[in-house]
């Protein structure tokens, strides 16, 4: 199955947080990702920031 994928146009980084907010939430509840996916996300940007 191919997860879909979004583009976002947005005026401000605190709109940007929203969206991906709002798109995250969306997905959670039509079980495109799950909280294990979500953990697994922050995880690899925690290692990035890092570097």
């Amino acid at each position: 199955m191919t997860k879909p994928t979004f583009s976002i146009l947005v005026d401000t980084e605190e709109n940007t947080n929203l969206a991906i907010q709002q798109l995250t939430q969306i997905a959670l509840e039509e079980g495109i990702i799950t909280q294990e996916d979500l953990e697994s996300m922050d995880k690899k940007r925690e290692l990035v920031n890092a570097q």
